[in-house]
């Protein structure tokens, strides 16, 4: 039989249970109040109060939206990162990267708070970018753009062969990942290696013709080698190439493309939606950009979508209200010239250009579409590709760059002036042109055209 305490014992046993249930009820409430109160006092200490004078409006509202969210959850990672995107994408960089710190301290095995952080400090020049990278590669390192742009802070840095392993898992991520082959084009070339060189860039362009930034490591791989013909002619093929393509990043851009309110940002969905034929989406852009910031441009492109579409009226309306906002605005004229001419009413089409050579002298895009009516206007009076000839020997000449479009139209001129001779060559030179860049599809409508005038395409 188990010996019973005495009796005074049994109180004093008690008294340490109590206190010892008082000693945890107030740890308890301390890490109640530092994690409801204290804590997220401390992170809403931190919280951003951008300068917004001068935003739109919707931006405005958009901000204080993502704003009051983190202020009502303050220990949500979630509302901190989102506050930092819609920062970010309105040009307020600094601010987001204090969004996605918190964010990414608040959730460390979220991958795209430290991304988002280290591709905002990169932009910025800042050295801490490098930790950030490593924070998002140590969560997640399957992702072909975060290796490339990883790939692409360490080639800054020079850091050749920690640059080369990031872009190589990158092309093993993502065969076709055209921005890992031009790093590993680039690391080869900077040590001495042009074959390899030579070979990451076919294949860049292999998957991607009009990438101009492999054209332009091309033309230097070849005056490295000395072969200053191949140069020139690959540095004068880069005018007819679009702009420098962006990383294709879909985390990124589906991010950004989902949180921009901004005018600037309407404007861009419309023309990504007009580049894909989707003109009914990309006029409900270019309304709403305007509705935030009226400007020329964007009457401009909503000009072209509507004309598109067969709205005639709506697109003459607003081309011209281009020109009240800005009475120099060479695109709005040439909009009202081609839209008079497809609607067959060339004196407006001549008229309009004619008024906007007044307004703005020389203008380039003016002076070619005035050749081009010259060649193309159906009243053969209004017709004179002579004229129109020496308007495109002017531009080409005067911008030291013979790009595909306006070779082309030279050569129409010189065929319908009669001189078929000039109008083969001329096309011949363009039909190098296009095969240098890979524009395929030029090449065979030039290589027909040659074979209309009765020549042999080379």
């Amino acid at each position: 039989m188990g010996r019973r305490l005495p009796a005074r014992a049994r109180p004093h046993r008690t008294v340490w249970l109590r206190s010892g249930l008082v000693v945890l009820g107030g740890l308890l409430v301390v890490a109640l109040l530092y994690t409801f109160v204290v804590g997220p006092r401390a992170a809403l200490k931190g919280l951003p109060e951008p300068d917004l004078t001068g935003a739109e409006e919707q931006v405005v509202q958009k901000i204080d939206a993502a704003r009051r969210a983190v202020q009502a959850w303050p220990r949500d990672a979630q509302a901190w990162g989102h506050l930092g995107v819609v920062l970010d994408v309105h040009g307020l960089p600094a601010e987001a990267v204090v969004c996605y710190r918190q964010a990414a301290q608040l959730d460390s095995r979220e991958f795209l708070w430290p991304y988002l952080c280290a591709i905002a400090l990169q932009v910025s020049g800042s050295q801490e970018a490098q930790a950030w990278w490593e924070r998002a590669l140590a969560v997640r390192d399957d992702y072909a753009p975060l290796q490339v742009r990883y790939g692409q802070a360490l080639l800054q840095r020079r850091q050749l062969e920690p640059a080369r392993a990031h872009f190589a898992q990158a092309v093993a991520l993502d065969a076709r990942a055209v921005f890992a082959h031009l790093g590993l084009a680039q690391v080869a070339l900077m040590q001495d290696d042009p074959r390899t060189s030579r070979t990451h860039l076919d294949m860049a362009l292999a998957i991607q013709p009009s990438f101009r930034q492999a054209h332009g490591l091309l033309a230097e791989l070849h005056r490295r080698l000395g072969h200053i013909e191949l140069m020139e002619r690959q540095r004068g093929a880069l005018a007819e190439l679009p702009e420098a393509l962006a990383l294709p990043d879909p985390i990124l851009q589906q991010r950004w493309a989902a949180e921009g309110v901004s005018a600037s940002w309407h404007n861009r969905r419309g023309t990504d939606h007009s580049r894909r034929g989707d003109h009914a989406r990309a006029v409900e852009e270019y309304r709403q950009a305007l509705a935030a910031r009226p400007q020329a441009d964007y009457h401009n492109n909503l000009a072209a979508a509507l004309f598109q579409l067969g709205r005639r009226d709506e697109a003459l309306r607003s081309a011209r209200k281009a020109l009240e906002l800005d009475p120099t605005s060479s695109k709005a004229y040439a909009n009202l010239a081609t839209f008079a001419l497809q609607l067959g009413r060339a004196q407006d089409a001549f008229a309009a250009l004619r008024e906007g050579l007044v307004r703005v002298p020389g203008e380039q895009t003016l002076r070619w579409t005035l050749a081009w009516a010259l060649v193309t206007a159906p009243d053969e009076h209004l017709r004179n590709p002579a004229e129109a000839a020496r308007i495109l020997e002017e531009l080409l000449a005067a911008g030291g760059r013979r790009d595909l479009r306006t070779l082309g139209l030279l050569a129409g001129a010189y065929a319908a002036s009669g001189d078929l001779g000039r109008a083969v060559a001329t096309d011949r030179e363009a039909l190098q042109r296009a095969r240098a860049v890979g524009q395929r599809e030029a090449e065979q409508k030039i290589r027909s055209r040659i074979e209309r005038y009765g020549a042999t395409p080379p």
